[in-house]
């Protein structure tokens, strides 16, 4: 009609590409740091393992009260009915918000070794330049 360039769609392409999607909010409780920002790449893999087939993207990362939230799409939930979506979503939210609170423990206890590192490294080099034997 106004002599543009006409789009052409495979069978279900429009539908998958503009349909309402299933989302996964993930929250990050007190904000996200940017260490956990960073490993959000290496999350969706890990959540698309445990159920085959399920395409997962990520849509947002915004604030929200008491910290922050991740969405996340499910691109192609495989085939799946709408009821076998939403049990996955259900269970993806738990799964996701798990994988959260054991990537904090795992930062948590990297962070106190790496401190305990830099003090034992400090400690043994004053000790090594401060101690003087006499004979």
């Amino acid at each position: 009609m106004w002599r543009k360039e006409r789009s052409e769609y495979d069978t279900g392409e429009f539908e998958r590409l503009f349909a309402e999607k299933t989302e996964i909010i993930l929250h990050y409780a007190d904000g996200i740091r940017p260490i956990e920002i960073a490993a959000l790449p290496a999350l969706l893999p890990d959540l698309e393992a445990d159920y085959p087939g399920c395409k997962l993207r990520l849509q947002s990362l915004a604030e929200a009260p008491g910290g922050a939230t991740v969405t996340l799409v499910v691109d192609d939930p495989g085939k799946r009915t709408h009821a076998e979506i939403e049990s996955v979503k259900a269970e993806l939210e738990i799964t996701g918000n798990q994988r959260i609170a054991w990537q904090r423990q795992a930062l948590r206890t990297a962070s106190k070794r790496e401190q305990a590192e830099r003090l034992y490294r400090m400690f043994s080099s004053e000790l090594e330049g401060g101690v003087t034997l006499s004979a």
